[in-house]
């Protein structure tokens, strides 16, 4: 084996030690934090467990025992009813909220930064703060109720509304998110074709139907070059 050959052998050998010296820490750590935690839960939801302790081999009992379980499928059906009725106020609202913004002339900045508030904060803060108006003891909600004569009830300890009560909470939270992704789709229309409606006389709704639908529609439409 000639100089040339040992030469080549070194750097091929260096070229596969490179990337693994750089990337093998954050590999390791990876799979440590993904991996393991991913296989521990799948050998517990095989096993019998007493608390924090193994206590024999379940099998796929336990999947068997969630699945035919009553609970299960209402803690689901409440769960679909949660996210589908979020995002059944959280769309709209939000495409309601950009196209308003996008035509307002003055003082739109403002508006943006006061209906941005509700994303800023954290899920505690959220927490407490809707806790604290719908307290039905002396939350600002309830108070209100009370002096126009309506009876607040439990609010979220009653069982028929506290579900529709985490639905409005989490529009109210979630909906600057989606005003934010639909202004930025917004902003890629042309502005010549708003310009054109302008002169034609379209007002917000005029907008909506005929330039942001149509525009949706026709880049759905669109074939995807890849």
């Amino acid at each position: 084996m000639g100089p040339s050959t040992k030469a080549d052998t070194r750097s091929i050998g260096r070229d596969w030690a490179t990337p693994i010296i750089w990337f093998g820490p954050a590999l390791v750590l990876l799979l440590a934090v993904t991996l393991y935690p991913t296989a521990l839960v799948l050998w517990l939801s095989l096993s019998h467990t007493r608390f924090y302790d193994v206590t024999g081999w379940a099998g796929l009992g336990n999947y068997t025992a969630v699945l035919t379980s009553s609970a299960f499928w209402d803690l689901t059906f409440n769960s679909l009813v949660y996210v589908t009725g979020s995002l059944a106020i959280v769309l709209p609202v939000g495409l309601l909220c950009a196209l308003a913004l996008q035509t307002m002339k003055r003082g739109a900045s403002s508006f943006r930064a006061v209906l941005l508030l509700p994303w800023t904060l954290s899920m505690a803060v959220v927490g407490c703060f809707w806790l604290w108006l719908l307290n039905p003891s002396y939350g600002p909600i309830s108070y209100a109720m009370k002096s126009v004569g309506l009876t607040p009830g439990l609010m979220l300890g009653d069982p028929g509304i506290a579900l529709l009560l985490l639905i409005v909470v989490t529009a109210w939270w979630s909906f600057p998110y989606v005003m934010v992704m639909m202004s930025a789709a917004l902003q890629s229309i042309p502005g010549e074709l708003y310009e054109a409606l302008d002169i034609d006389g379209g007002g917000f709704w005029s907008r909506l139907r005929h330039v942001v639908c149509l525009m949706s529609m026709l880049r759905s439409a669109a074939p995807r070059w890849p």
